[in-house]
């Protein structure tokens, strides 16, 4: 599944409640995939047996779930061994590759920033949800694909209300 990913659900089959450790409670976007068909039954109840539904964000499967945590040991242990039995040291390798994971997906705070004030200015200092004045502290860069990152395309400025209120609409909070 790649950035246009879809799931594809079987509305007519009963849905299972956990295999294993895997629990469909744990993953909030499944959550709010069966609140959307539920919606879209009460309208349409002759809806095809499958239905297409793109996710907010992309999450692991069981199987892509084990590759990961595989994965996070061998950093650590290539960490503690880069340490050298230095704990402080073993720190300032942790924060360092924590940081750069965060940059990868969030950008650098400059960035993030310079779009702030780009967007402020585009938008007119209005919020991009309710049209309200935006606060001068506490605006949000909101992301419309998360995996797309912080782009002026992919990025709108909201108040945080707005953007409480989005991210519940969206399972988040």
């Amino acid at each position: 599944m790649g950035r246009s990913a879809e799931v594809t659900r079987n509305l007519q089959a009963p849905r299972p409640e956990g295999r294993g450790n895997f629990k469909l409670r744990h993953y909030p976007a499944l959550r709010l995939v069966d609140k959307v068909v539920a919606e879209c039954r009460k309208l349409d109840p002759n809806l095809p047996a499958k239905l297409a539904i793109p996710l907010a964000n992309r999450t692991l499967t069981p199987i892509e779930l084990v590759k990961a945590n595989a994965l996070l040991e061998e950093v650590r242990s290539r960490l503690t061994a880069l340490a050298g039995g230095d704990t402080d040291l073993l720190f300032a390798y942790r924060r360092k590759v924590f940081k750069e994971l965060m940059y990868d997906e969030r950008s650098k705070p400059a960035v993030r920033v310079r779009l702030k004030k780009l967007k402020r200015v585009k938008q007119a200092g209005l919020c991009a949800i309710c049209v309200g004045p935006l606060p001068e502290k506490d605006s949000v860069l909101d992301r419309l694909h998360a995996v797309e990152g912080y782009t002026e395309e992919n990025t709108r400025l909201i108040c945080r209300d707005c953007d409480l209120r989005t991210q519940t609409e969206r399972g988040f909070a």
